[in-house]
């Protein structure tokens, strides 16, 4: 090992620094979710899943309304997590994380392999990280993204399956392109990563369309992609199926009329555009820093990934390349959108984001890395770029690791008093109960420092209330603030 590591050039211990600063960040994140705890949603699902089992809990899909019971994947998974109790919202967060930065590998290497890119391993696993990262450290609401388990399942759940599924449906075959076992697999993660919400469904069906178009369109230039057009439609036409139920739930009605009328065809066109597009806007304004550390980085990345082979290419078709970039990833961030422009005319709850985050993210990453290809068209510059391409990512790094302290200062603490707030008070219902006391006073959780994430409040007939105390198989629950 040590004679190894004498061997690397400056590029290679860059990069590997690189990998070891974001897998520390990431990792980070992920031991963050060891204080995730019920909240809010949680409650119900876990007192019907304790009185009708998972199964009943399931047929609630036509008549509950208490949470969103039209969203099968999210009842079936909350059911499966539940059963592990503490431990299963604990393990939620890393599991997630962990197959996120996987798929976004696995799903990077087959880009490189169909493209016949000689890219090496390492920059491909650390523009995972990265990718992985800024989605994590930038996302709208990280809390109740990451860290809440009825936040994290409807949201982020699909947007991970969603990288998974195009991870498998590119995958470089030859006698197996279309095995029966993948096609399996695809279809039955289409089909549950469609059902989790009405925006990731509208994510995971959109993105499918958009890649059938590409390969289509692109058929004559790159025969490689041919392969994926059968796994293609079969997730396209499961992910399909699963709108349908979710919008066919008779509980679904029942939500729409809280909201009155829904959008008009040109008010749910205008409102998914502008919503959208203040998305984007107010990325970059709001974050203007981190964003340009993305830019920087995959600029970099491309600038010291190139091949003693330079390909070249026309500036027109760089121009509109990155023009097709753009337009998919606006269209996928509306298509995120557009659920909530249509039923409440309002932009998404906040963690309904992370897909538009991911999305603005890998678009950065791709648009940057395209820059730097165009730049290294230019011979003459070559030697001087790389270097400085070097140092721009010794100072992105420098600027993560300053995050990543940021991170551990500001909400390790507060995790881990929330977390131990509740242990507290978890243990003397138990005990209260055990005493024979039904009406129980108890410590509340102050839920401004995290966002608003609700928990449970004095009045004991608060929904919140009413399932925490048939969780708990006690007559009232009561929670005041210090």
């Amino acid at each position: 090992m040590p004679l190894i590591l004498k061997k690397l050039s400056i590029k290679q211990w860059i990069v590997l620094l690189g990998v070891l600063v974001f897998s520390f960040g990431l990792g980070l994140f992920a031991y963050l979710g060891v204080f995730n705890r019920f909240y809010a949603d949680d409650w119900c699902y876990n007192a019907d899943f304790l009185e009708l089992g998972l199964l009943g809990t399931l047929r609630g899909y036509s008549y509950i309304t208490t949470y969103a019971s039209n969203r099968f994947s999210l009842t079936l998974f909350s059911g499966l997590f539940e059963r592990l109790g503490i431990l299963g919202v604990q393990f939620i967060t890393p599991f997630f994380i962990f197959l996120f930065l996987f798929s976004t590998y696995k799903l990077l290497n087959n880009l490189r392999k169909l493209w016949a890119k000689q890219t090496a391993n390492s920059i491909i696993v650390l523009s995972s990280g990265i990718i992985g990262y800024f989605t994590i450290y930038l996302a709208p609401h990280i809390y109740q993204s990451f860290y809440w388990r009825s936040g994290l399942l409807p949201y982020t759940a699909p947007l991970v399956l969603t990288v998974l599924i195009f991870s498998l449906i590119t995958e470089p075959s030859k006698a197996d392109s279309s095995s029966r076992t993948r096609l399996i697999i695809i279809a039955l993660l289409s089909f549950f990563g469609g059902g989790f919400s009405e925006s990731g469904s509208a994510f995971l069906t959109t993105a499918l369309l958009i890649y059938l178009s590409l390969v289509l369109f692109f058929r004559k230039s790159n025969s490689r992609t041919q392969t994926s057009l059968l796994p293609a439609s079969i997730g396209l036409v499961f992910a399909s199926l699963a709108m349908v139920l979710l919008i066919a739930s008779p509980t679904s009605q029942m939500r729409l009329d809280r909201y009155g009328a829904s959008a008009t065809l040109f008010e749910f066109l205008f409102f998914t555009f502008s919503y959208s597009l203040e998305f984007i806007r107010s990325s970059f304004a709001d974050l203007p820093i981190p964003h340009l550390v993305m830019m920087f980085t995959f600029f970099s990345l491309s600038v010291i990934a190139r091949s003693s082979k330079t390909n070249v290419f026309k500036k027109r078709n760089f121009v509109w390349g990155m023009l097709v970039v753009a337009v998919i990833g606006f269209l996928l961030i509306a298509a995120s959108y557009a659920p909530s422009a249509y039923i409440e005319k309002a932009p998404p709850a906040l963690r309904t984001r992370i897909m538009a985050r991911f999305t603005l993210t890998a678009t950065i990453a791709l648009m940057a890395w395209q820059a730097g290809k165009l730049a290294l068209q230019y011979k003459s510059w070559i030697k001087p770029l790389t270097w400085i391409a070097l140092s721009v990512l010794v100072f992105s790094f420098a600027y993560t690791i300053r995050s990543i302290g940021i991170t551990f200062e500001t909400k390790y603490p507060l995790y881990r008093e929330r977390a131990e707030i509740w242990d507290t008070r978890d243990r003397l219902i138990k005990e209260r109960k055990n005493e024979g006391i039904t009406v129980i006073d108890v410590q509340g959780i102050d839920s401004l420092p995290i966002g608003g994430l609700r928990d449970l409040k004095e009045n004991p007939n608060f929904w919140i209330n009413a399932c925490a105390a048939r969780y708990y198989g006690v007559e009232a629950i009561q929670a005041t603030l210090p």
